[in-house]
């Protein structure tokens, strides 16, 4: 995603939101939360190591992966876990975070969802 949050999300969001997006985003990826940090961080405010997931993109993308719109309403996962993705829920971290881990194939894939992202991270 291309777009810049919005100004809220440029600042440096300290305390409960801050720590909680981080625990949701290690409690969700495990081993490619360093990958999913990086790109969580640089969505949600384009400062790495620090996270909005209030964050709301110029296209109305929401929270911390900046989920875009034209995924709402998408199922996603697998078998008997699939789920909607609900517009109104992503900014809970750790429903982002579960999103954005679906979306990623678990953190494997990255783009095309987070194509420039993903580049300036270093990921695939």
């Amino acid at each position: 995603m291309t777009t810049t949050p919005t100004a809220l999300a440029h600042t440096r969001p300290t305390g409960r939101a801050h720590t909680t997006s981080r625990q949701a985003i290690r409690q969700v990826f495990g081993p490619r939360a360093t990958d999913a940090e990086c790109i969580g961080a640089q969505e949600s405010t384009g400062t790495p190591g620090y996270f909005n997931p209030r964050a709301v993109g110029d296209a109305g993308e929401r929270g911390i992966f900046q989920i875009h719109p034209i995924h709402f309403g998408q199922l996603v996962g697998h078998g008997v876990r699939r789920f909607r993705i609900v517009a109104d829920r992503l900014f809970d971290p750790f429903y982002n975070a579960r999103v954005a881990f679906e979306m990623s194939g678990g953190g494997r894939y990255w783009r095309p969802a987070w194509n420039a992202t993903a580049g300036k991270c270093g990921l695939r």
